[in-house]
């Protein structure tokens, strides 16, 4: 099997030109029928059952795959720093960077008020 890259193009273009192709080649692979939709696939009974018992309890924002001992690993990654845990050479590296920097004062202000709509 070969497989070749057919257009380049912008990402809000993609379905358009998705569409395109389905309409203009048979495809072999492309079980939709339609860019950008599932629309028109069949599920089997035994792959709805899947999806079922895959889906149970979960939501998008718990994602219950995570075992334990992973889940306390990331909490541990993230706490203290806002994008997980940060090394103190690193930290001594930002300082030495940000020393003397000077802000320009309408800076100060709109982090002032993003802070502000924050809290509340």
């Amino acid at each position: 099997m070969q497989w070749s890259v057919l257009l380049g193009c912008p990402e809000e273009e993609l379905v358009k030109n998705e569409q395109y192709f389905f309409d203009s080649m048979h495809t072999y692979f492309n079980v939709c029928k339609i860019a950008g939709s599932p629309r028109g696939v069949k599920l089997t009974d035994e792959h709805k059952k899947k999806l079922s018992i895959a889906h149970k309890g979960l939501t998008p924002w718990k994602n219950k795959h995570h075992t334990p001992e992973s889940k306390e690993r990331i909490s541990k990654a993230k706490m203290g720093h806002k994008y997980g845990s940060c090394p103190e050479e690193r930290r001594r590296k930002i300082a030495k960077t940000l020393k003397g920097r000077k802000r320009d004062p309408e800076i100060f202000k709109k982090m002032w008020e993003t802070r502000r709509k924050n809290v509340a």
